[in-house]
Formats: C-alpha cells, sequence, structure tokens
C-alpha cells in the first residue's frame, strides 16, 4: 500500500510537496505553498497545484482542459462556511451548517472533520449522479472503533445506499450501495495515516481500491432515488449518521469506471 508514513511525508517535504496536516502548524494553511480557490488567476505563481480548471505548470498555474466525465470535484481549498467548490464545472456545490476546519492535505488544502461536532457536508442531488459511477478520496482517519462515512448517496428510508466509501470499527474499508451491499477489504488500513480510496460500479460490477490497489470485486446491481450526495457522513432514515473523524481531500464523482491504471495514478498523486 502507498500510505504516507511519517518518513514519506518528511520526504515529501524536503521535495516541497503537499505538507499533511500532522507535520504542519495547527494554523499553517497560508504556510502550505498552494494555490488556493477562488484567489489564484492564471499565470499566478504556484509549487504545488491550482483550482478549478488550472494546473501547476514549471511554477505558475495554467489553464487545463478537465475530463468530461469528472462530474464532481470537491478540492477542499476553502473555508466551508463560504460554500464547499465544486471545480468539475458542474457546479455541484456543498454547504454545510457545522463546518468542518480548513487544513494543509495532500493537495494544498483538506477538511478535517470531528465525529463529535456532527460536521457533514450537504450537496444536492442531480441525474449526473445517477449511473455507472467512480468514487474517489483521500483520508486521513482518526483512530477510532466507529464506522464511519467518506462519502455517499443514500438511498430509501432506511440504512440503504447506492454507492459510498466508509471505514468500518474494525478499520477495514467497505463500499457499500446496492445488492449485496458491501463490499469490504479483506484488511484494516492505518488510521493516521494518508491512503488514497475509490469505489466503482460499471453497471454489473463493484470494485474497491486502496491505495491504487484493487482490494475486493462483486457482481452487484443498484438503484438511485433523490437523496442528496453526503460528504463527511451519510443519512439514515432522514438522519445523519456515520459522521467522519480525521482529514478528507480531494473527493470525486466520475460518470464511467475509471481504468486500474487511471485509479493508481490517482493513488500516486495525479491530478
Amino acid at each position: 500500500m502507498r500510505s504516507t508514513s511519517a518518513a514519506a511525508q518528511l520526504a515529501a517535504l524536503a521535495a516541497g510537496l503537499a505538507v499533511p496536516e500532522a507535520l504542519a502548524a495547527p494554523a499553517a494553511v497560508a504556510a502550505v505553498a498552494g494555490c488556493y480557490a477562488p484567489k489564484i488567476e492564471p499565470g499566478s505563481a504556484c509549487s504545488i497545484d491550482c483550482p478549478g480548471k488550472l494546473a501547476c505548470v514549471d511554477g505558475a498555474c495554467e489553464e487545463v482542459t478537465p475530463d468530461p466525465s469528472l462530474i464532481a470535484h470537491w478540492r477542499f481549498d476553502d473555508p466551508p462556511e463560504d460554500g464547499v467548490l465544486d471545480s468539475s464545472g458542474r457546479g455541484h456545490h456543498g454547504t454545510c451548517s457545522a463546518c468542518p476546519e480548513l487544513v494543509p492535505a495532500v493537495h494544498g488544502g483538506g477538511y478535517q472533520f470531528t465525529a463529535a461536532r456532527r460536521q457533514i457536508i450537504t450537496v444536492p442531488d442531480a441525474p449526473d449522479f445517477r449511473g455507472i459511477y467512480t468514487i474517489t478520496a483521500w483520508i486521513r482517519p482518526t483512530p477510532m472503533s466507529a464506522q464511519r462515512a467518506v462519502l455517499g448517496k443514500p438511498f430509501g428510508d432506511g440504512i440503504g445506499n447506492s454507492w459510498q466509501l466508509e471505514v468500518l470499527g474494525d478499520d477495514r474499508v467497505s463500499l457499500s450501495g446496492g445488492s449485496p451491499h458491501s463490499l469490504a477489504s479483506p484488511d484494516p488500513i492505518a488510521p493516521g495515516e494518508w491512503h488514497h480510496l475509490a469505489g466503482s460500479w460499471d453497471g454489473h460490477e463493484k470494485e474497491l481500491f486502496i491505495d491504487g490497489d484493487k482490494v475486493a470485486e462483486v457482481d452487484a446491481t443498484l438503484e438511485y432515488d433523490g437523496h442528496a450526495i453526503y460528504l463527511g457522513g451519510d443519512q439514515n432514515g432522514g438522519e445523519e449518521v456515520l459522521h467522519w473523524d480525521g482529514v478528507l481531500d480531494d473527493l470525486r464523482v466520475y460518470d464511467r469506471e475509471l481504468s486500474n491504471s487511471e485509479i493508481d495514478d490517482l493513488a500516486d498523486g495525479g491530478f
């Protein structure tokens, strides 16, 4: 697995890459050498990555053409109280009443969630979110013996989902949704370290990836309804539950199945 250990984090720091929260000062967001949306314009200086349709090329933010299958991209690079921005161009922005904290993360900023504060982000439903999918996220979970959700789209009036990435109480990762409902990793991940998660459904088969490696797959069917998307938690029977504890960064939804190599590239820090 490509988890970011302390040694790897120090190497990243020395190389001028994103500084994970564990190595940064408590209020050091401004000290991270990234480009925070929407304050950056094309041509502005950068050393990590840039918001929206910009990329960091030779130290400057330049315009790039986004993948048209990327239907939602929450970079978590801005204060969430101002609105959680979707940089895909589809306008799937989120809101929060109890909002997480902006901190340094893998790609520029990330959001620190505290489960006890019941922090969660809600994104309105749209037809974009109903069909074949790949969902991805960078996570740094706090050690805790409780199930917690990364991002998901609930289904029905009970505990169902169309799709959801989550970490179980024993630190295994699960891609839930449809029938069969849960697809879990055989081994736990290390809490307190960065991991890249991805889950996909091609209309027939669900696949779960951790740090670029496929760890589980199963044939599955699923359904959709009008439930909103939840980031950093879930909704069961109208109640917000499974609140995340730890840091999340760079959450994405695609309307196609990404290839194994594309998921591996994202896990290696690709953008």
